[in-house]
């Protein structure tokens, strides 16, 4: 029955209030109004620090990377720990001159043709130091002196193409070798009484003299070679020369 009946309330009286009843719903949010904290993780807030998780530190660049227990890669131009192997020998180090027990077991090794053609070299590198040596105190070079030799197997003088013919060299360097031998003396130019475009070089008393100079002197460099052998020895070793040079 409804407690505020118009037809039943005397005129004037005050309208009676019914009671409400508590309805076990969640109230509705209002606009505006403070929301309760939920019981779930905050969402984090653009600026706030974050909380430190329980795992790995992300690398930071620039930031100093600790040490791992690896093994540290080579770094170019540094040393090189020693291997517990063998040794590597040294670039610096120096090499140990070889005895004279391993040299004499190196020519025993080699084959004989391979031995005769170290010991002729070193015997053809010994003679042609000694001549230059013996030719500079002469005052002339390798060079004159070959050009000397050449000119003293003529009868007649020559004319100065065919000596360049006979040394293999052009007219022009052949010149310039007759100016020297006959600024020193040893040859003199003639003119040639069949051709008068044409020159004769005719080797001076004095050129022949320097040759036989020089002919001596090698004579006894080889004579003082040759003087560890005996007769027989220096007989045989001449004849076996002879068959290699006929060979």
């Amino acid at each position: 029955m409804d407690h505020d009946d118009p037809t039943t309330r005397p005129p004037g009286a005050p309208r009676a209030t019914a009671p409400a009843t508590a309805a076990r719903v969640a109230d509705a949010p209002v606009a505006g109004a403070p929301v309760a904290d939920a019981p779930v993780a905050d969402a984090p807030v653009a600026g706030a620090p974050v909380a430190d998780a329980p795992v790995a530190d992300a690398p930071v660049a620039g930031a100093p990377v600790a040490d791992a227990p690896v093994a540290d890669a080579p770094v170019a131009g540094a040393p090189v720990a020693d291997a517990p192997g063998a040794e590597v020998p040294s670039a610096s180090a120096p090499t140990p001159a070889p005895t004279a027990a391993a040299t004499e077991a190196l020519h025993v090794t080699h084959e004989p043709s391979s031995e005769f053609l170290d010991l002729l070299y070193s015997v053809l590198r010994s003679i042609r130091r000694d001549a230059g040596r013996d030719l500079e105190s002469l005052g002339t070079t390798p060079g004159q002196h070959h050009f000397l030799r050449v000119l003293a197997r003529y009868d007649e003088p020559p004319r100065l193409g065919t000596v360049a013919e006979r040394l293999d060299m052009a007219p022009r360097s052949v010149t310039s070798k007759v100016d020297q031998a006959e600024a020193d003396g040893h040859v003199r130019r003639l003119p040639d009484p069949t051709d008068r475009r044409a020159t004769l070089i005719e080797l001076t008393d004095e050129g022949r003299a320097l040759l036989d100079r020089v002919h001596a002197r090698r004579r006894e460099d080889a004579e003082a070679r040759l003087s560890g052998l005996d007769a027989g020895e220096r007989a045989q070793l001449v004849a076996l020369l002879r068959r290699v040079a006929r060979a």
